[in-house]
């Protein structure tokens, strides 16, 4: 029997950006001359007049220092916050675990939702099994549905907010770590490693809150040599990885 609790990993970071406050322009002030009573007097502002064409040279300048500034803050990109992703997995069917060569086989299903873009509708997370072993078979559909997973379309004229539902089947062998210091009374953990290829500024890999996931007991193949307790455990990691060539 298998004492073994099993734990699929996502990997989420959020990303916030603060935009600097615009900087003020100093005020220029400019100086008035004044007559007193019957004193003939010259104005000092008209002996010099390229002194005031010159403050008034410079006011101008300022004014077009903050229309530039204005200009300039108003072309700043919004600040756009990375997709959530949630996931969700199943285990349908576990198979052999291996200790020789510490792999397992297993039959799950990783469903993945997210908000629907209509100016984005291609847009993908483009996820997959980081700890598979080989080529693994995968089937991949998707579907457009509200909060009640029911089927909508995206011309639909009703205020329901729509969430892309992507459902992947994935079947293979995959490779864990096992823990054999304890052997043969042993407890392991068999886990799926969910990586997308998107960077943390794009896309957040997050826990399905409401629909948790699971594991199918009755499928498991090895029970009479382990005791398979019915327990998934999500914990976020963050890889740096170069997929320019993938």
């Amino acid at each position: 029997m298998m004492s073994n609790p099993i734990r699929s990993d996502s990997y989420s970071e959020s990303v916030k950006q603060n935009l600097d406050p615009l900087a003020t322009t100093p005020i220029a002030k400019t100086r008035r001359s004044v007559t007193t009573d019957s004193v003939n007097r010259t104005p000092t502002h008209n002996n010099v007049p390229t002194d005031l064409s010159s403050n008034q040279q410079r006011c101008q300048s300022q004014d077009c220092i903050i229309d530039m500034h204005l200009k300039k803050r108003s072309t700043l990109p919004k600040v756009k916050l990375p997709r959530e992703v949630s996931l969700r997995v199943k285990f349908i069917r576990l198979g052999e675990v291996n200790t020789l060569h510490e792999n397992f086989y297993a039959e799950v299903v990783i469903e993945a939702r997210w908000l629907y873009d209509p100016d984005a509708t291609a847009w993908n997370p483009n996820l997959y099994v980081k700890n598979a072993l080989g080529d693994v078979k995968q089937e991949i559909s998707s579907e457009l549905v509200n909060n009640l997973d029911e089927l909508v379309y995206a011309d639909s004229n009703d205020n329901d907010i729509i969430y892309v539902w992507e459902i992947r089947k994935v079947s293979g062998t995959f490779w864990e770590k096992l823990e054999l210091n304890s052997f043969p009374a042993d407890v392991q953990q068999l886990s799926l490693q969910i990586v997308t290829r998107c960077s943390i500024e794009e896309c957040i890999l997050v826990e399905n809150r409401l629909q948790p996931s699971m594991v199918n007991r009755e499928a498991f193949l090895a029970q009479q040599e382990w005791f398979l307790y019915e327990h998934v455990e999500t914990r976020s990691t963050i890889t740096t990885e170069d997929f320019s060539f993938r």
